[in-house]
């Protein structure tokens, strides 16, 4: 597995792949620890870092950033779509995207690996569009929770 390399066009771009890589290891930790509720209030940021005016350029460097971050975690650990949906959150909100995070089940036939009857699963809803998911994989959950 080859990593894409990452361009860092200014300090602006390095202090947001720096945040990125720091909440990509912390946020696990976090999800570890607290429930739901308690985690996702943790980790979503007081205030937004960025102005109106470099939004779109920013929230294109923190998600390209974030990602890069899952996909070196994967690399070394295993990385939950709940974990992946986290972080996403976390770096979006701080560049001032209210997204909200949807978390669903879906019904599913016990496998031999798991006695599980149902099947979860975490994204990232914008309005009321899903962010970074296709729609028609997601009509199969039923929503459970929704944060905030």
């Amino acid at each position: 597995m080859r990593f894409r390399s990452v361009r860092l066009a200014n300090i602006s771009d390095l202090l947001i792949f720096i945040r990125a890589g720091l909440w990509s290891a912390l946020i696990p930790i976090i999800l570890d620890i607290l429930a739901v509720p308690s985690a996702f209030r943790a980790i979503t940021p007081r205030r937004s870092l960025r102005s109106k005016k470099r939004v779109t350029r920013s929230v294109q460097k923190a998600l390209e950033y974030a990602e890069f971050w899952i996909r070196v975690r994967r690399r070394f650990l295993s990385t939950s779509c709940y974990q992946r949906t986290a972080i996403l959150y976390r770096c979006l909100r701080e560049q001032g995207i209210p997204v909200r995070v949807a978390i669903g089940l879906r019904q599913c036939q016990p496998c031999s690996r798991s006695k599980a009857s149902f099947i979860g699963h975490s994204w990232l809803v914008l309005g009321k569009r899903p962010v970074l998911e296709k729609r028609k994989d997601l009509k199969t959950y039923t929503v459970t929770y929704m944060y905030p």
